[in-house]
């Protein structure tokens, strides 16, 4: 048992919490220093827990997030239709020859087009149905928005004249040759996205 005016040494700041101090005992400068330390330390944790940001706070508009029932928040980014684009909008980067042959292309030449290099046994028009390419159903309206960069048809010509440089996701590279500019005149590039960029479903 402690004799008043004795010396308390704390170590920790739960023995400053549970020893009682007597106004008869004297507190040394290192107990005042523990007492301090704890004090500081007690203030900075409420100050952090104040300004730490709320996981669960909506940053952005009300109408672009939808919450599950766990609590997950879902970020609804909305991709207009191709039909609700421009010409201009659909054409935007491609060259001007190329978006002459795409006014003048034809969906069924396309359709040969694409059976005569083999596009039909990689990529396929069936709804849910995948093969070793990408589907080309409702590949029309896919293309919007594909790349930030890009329009739907530069899209789609970038994917036909160099297939490597944007890969969708789950689809290896190397599988869709790439000697298509040689093989392509500019006649059959816009036969074929013609006939992509007919593939929409409403």
């Amino acid at each position: 048992m402690r004799q008043p005016g004795s010396v308390l040494h704390f170590d920790t700041c739960r023995d400053l919490i549970i020893l009682p101090v007597r106004t008869s005992e004297k507190v040394t400068y290192r107990n005042f220093r523990i007492f301090f330390f704890c004090l500081w330390g007690s203030l900075m944790a409420t100050f952090v827990a104040a300004c730490a940001p709320n996981p669960t706070a909506q940053l952005i508009s009300p109408a672009m997030v939808a919450r599950t029932e766990e609590g997950i928040v879902l970020v609804v980014i909305e991709i207009p239709k191709l039909a609700e684009l421009s010409r201009d909008e659909v054409m935007a980067g491609l060259p001007d020859d190329i978006v002459a042959a795409i006014d003048a292309g034809d969906p069924v030449e396309g359709m040969e087009i694409s059976e005569l290099q083999g596009c039909a046994g990689c990529h396929s028009l069936t709804e849910g149905e995948i093969l070793s390419g990408p589907s080309w159903y409702d590949i029309g309206n896919t293309a919007v928005g594909r790349q930030d960069a890009e329009g739907p048809a530069l899209y789609l010509y970038n994917s036909i004249m160099t297939p490597n440089a944007y890969l969708v996701r789950r689809f290896d590279a190397g599988v869709m040759p790439e000697d298509f500019p040689e093989k392509l005149s500019t006649s059959d590039i816009g036969h074929l996205l013609a006939l992509l960029l007919a593939q929409t479903v409403e």
